[in-house]
């Protein structure tokens, strides 16, 4: 089942991060621990790893984009979903519009 993959809490004091760079490209299937992203904080460069299995559908938003945590980033789909109607995808995740 698709879903959105929000940014997650790094550390208890880190609020935001900047995307640095996105590992993957739309289509490619990510394994349990697999990097999609990279982020910065004011102390160190993070890997952002999903925690299922998923293929990387589509990025919200571009590298060099600050992030409040919560924010969502990315579209994971299930390892076995096919996308067939696009707008409606994004309208069942509450995204109106094309993005």
């Amino acid at each position: 089942m698709a879903k959105l993959f929000r940014m997650p809490s790094i550390s208890a004091d880190t609020e935001e991060v900047v995307l640095l760079e996105w590992s993957v490209t739309p289509g490619t299937k990510v394994e349990v621990g697999g990097t999609i992203a990279i982020v910065e904080t004011d102390k160190a460069n993070v890997d952002l790893t999903v925690d299922q299995t998923s293929i990387f559908w589509r990025s919200l938003v571009e590298p060099g984009a600050s992030l409040v945590v919560g924010t969502p980033i990315a579209i994971l789909l299930g390892e076995d979903e096919q996308v067939t109607d696009e707008n409606a995808l994004l309208a069942s995740l509450g995204i109106s519009g094309n993005i």
